[in-house]
């Protein structure tokens, strides 16, 4: 938070008239010579965030220096200090989508000067493409350093210049059409607290945009990200996703009526009388177990013990029905 900007030294070249301020930043409207050699187009994107909290203690404590200083310095732990909106060229999405759309063009290139005002760590991450780094704080890598990936990391205040390339291979480009690009940390397409916002925006192709300038959107409206209610937590963007409402919050004030009521038995309490017969059971019944066991025990220790008489009889009757069977 605080006074930021980017200085840009352009190269010299003859009848070079570039865009000395860039206002709110995003398109270069007037890039100068040495970048119109390489590139169709130019964009300045600055992100940046803010803490609510110091806002409302230095900013709206008192219009005297004196005191400012006094609540910076002495009652705000910026230890503690944790940031609640995150912006792009100092607007956060929807509103990104007025200065910060990235337009593009099949087998173009666009440049990309990017600066990280944020108070942590930012990683840029553009859908659809893989965008090569040229320049890390405006110094040129040369070719053979030249980095290609889809995210590209960078600490506070540092600054990286990106080639945007719209060929269709594969690699640089996956296709026209809408590509959002954003901060890959997930807070930061966040506006104080709610989603989706933050520092969001969109690379957009000839031929999808309306003739407002506003991305065609398919099977969505972008007229919730514009409403009240979505940024005071009371509408749920995601209801919206599929035509059931599936995602939404429910009705809270809906009659409810189940498809199966619950029927609940009252259990009947017994009488003493049939209390003290089940008991005197129980313990009949116990006793009547326990002699059955002990007999079915005796039974079978007689069985092992005498199991050699036992086969020897049993044996000699199996030959005794057999001569039967014989002389029948």
């Amino acid at each position: 938070m605080g006074l930021q900007g980017i200085f840009v030294v352009e190269e010299n070249r003859p009848n070079n008239w570039p865009q000395t301020l860039n206002v709110g930043a995003g398109q270069v409207r007037h890039p100068s010579i040495a970048v119109l050699e390489k590139y169709a187009r130019e964009y300045d994107l600055h992100y940046e965030s803010a803490d609510k909290e110091l806002h409302e203690v230095v900013a709206r404590s008192a219009n005297d220096p004196r005191l400012i200083a006094k609540h910076m310095n002495m009652e705000y732990d910026t230890t503690d200090a944790t940031d609640d909106y995150f912006m792009l060229n100092g607007r956060s999405f929807p509103y990104t989508l007025r200065e910060s759309l990235i337009h593009m063009e099949e087998n173009q290139k666009v440049k990309l000067r990017i600066l990280n005002g944020h108070t942590e760590a930012f990683a840029l991450h553009i859908h659809g493409h893989k965008p090569t780094i040229t320049h890390y704080d405006g110094v040129d890598n040369g070719p053979g350093s030249y980095i290609q990936r889809d995210v590209h990391g960078m600490v506070p205040a540092q600054r990286i210049d990106l080639e945007l390339s719209g060929v269709d291979d594969g690699l640089n480009s996956f296709g026209q059409g809408i590509w959002m690009f954003h901060d890959h940390v997930e807070k930061s397409f966040t506006t104080n607290g709610h989603g989706e916002g933050g520092d969001i925006s969109l690379v957009v192709y000839k031929g999808y945009l309306d003739d407002k300038g506003i991305p065609l959107s398919h099977g969505m409206s972008l007229a919730p990200y514009f409403s009240k209610t979505l940024w005071q937590g009371k509408y749920p963007i995601w209801q919206d996703y599929d035509t059931f409402r599936s995602l939404g919050l429910p009705d809270l004030q809906a009659v409810v009526k189940p498809s199966k009521v619950a029927v609940q038995t009252t259990p009947v309490k017994a009488s003493e009388a049939a209390i003290k017969a089940a008991q005197q059971q129980q313990g009949t019944s116990a006793i009547v177990k326990l002699f059955y066991g002990l007999v079915m025990g005796l039974l079978g220790y007689t069985v092992v013990v005498k199991r050699r008489p036992i086969i020897d009889f049993t044996l000699k009757l199996i030959d005794f029905a057999r001569s039967k069977l014989v002389k029948k």
